[in-house]
């Protein structure tokens, strides 16, 4: 929706993949979509898509149709300060895979910085999501997350060795350009 519509909690959509999922919060109670920018002042990217829990109404709930690999989101709390949150994975049995704890400040400079927490689990059994905060400046649960990103497929990211010998493979060769510019 646009920004400032009510999500109200269990609403489905579709991801642009075509993966059916619901959100929710734990407690029941309505989110709102915002726009940094638009409805949200914070450390997001201008005009990133937000859903905000409407004051601390109860972590965000994500639940698929069918098991992913992976999915993460940039979170920040709705009031200015040190944050510390976290995102639990379950699998659809709701048997926790794990759970990763992060830290940020939440400010209003648009910048981007908002921190990114996701989870990856290699077998591909992930079918619930919970988003919460554990400490805000404001002393509850409200922050808001955006943009999502999903894993439906067994890929990872490259190990920093294979990054490191591609990035040296890339320096050879532009400075080899370079040497043939110059000659």
């Amino acid at each position: 929706g646009s920004p400032y519509s009510t999500v109200t909690s269990g609403t489905t959509a579709l991801s642009t993949g075509g993966l059916a999922l619901s959100v929710s919060t734990s407690n029941a109670s309505n989110m709102e979509r915002r726009d940094q920018s638009n409805g949200w002042s914070g450390n997001f990217t201008p005009g990133d898509h937000l859903l905000w829990n409407q004051g601390g109404q109860g972590d965000i709930v994500v639940d698929f149709s069918t098991g992913i690999f992976g999915f993460g989101a940039q979170v920040q709390s709705d009031f200015f300060g040190g944050f510390t949150g976290f995102v639990s994975a379950y699998d659809g049995a709701l048997n926790l895979l794990g759970t990763y704890s992060f830290t940020g400040t939440s400010t209003s400079n648009g910048d981007n910085s908002a921190p990114f927490a996701g989870i990856f689990d290699d077998t591909g059994s992930i079918q619930h999501l919970v988003f919460g905060m554990t400490s805000t400046p404001g002393g509850n649960n409200d922050f808001a997350i955006g943009p999502l990103d999903l894993v439906t497929t067994g890929q990872t990211v490259p190990e920093a060795s294979t990054t490191l010998t591609l990035l040296g493979i890339s320096l050879v060769g532009l400075g080899l350009v370079r040497r043939k510019l110059t000659a």
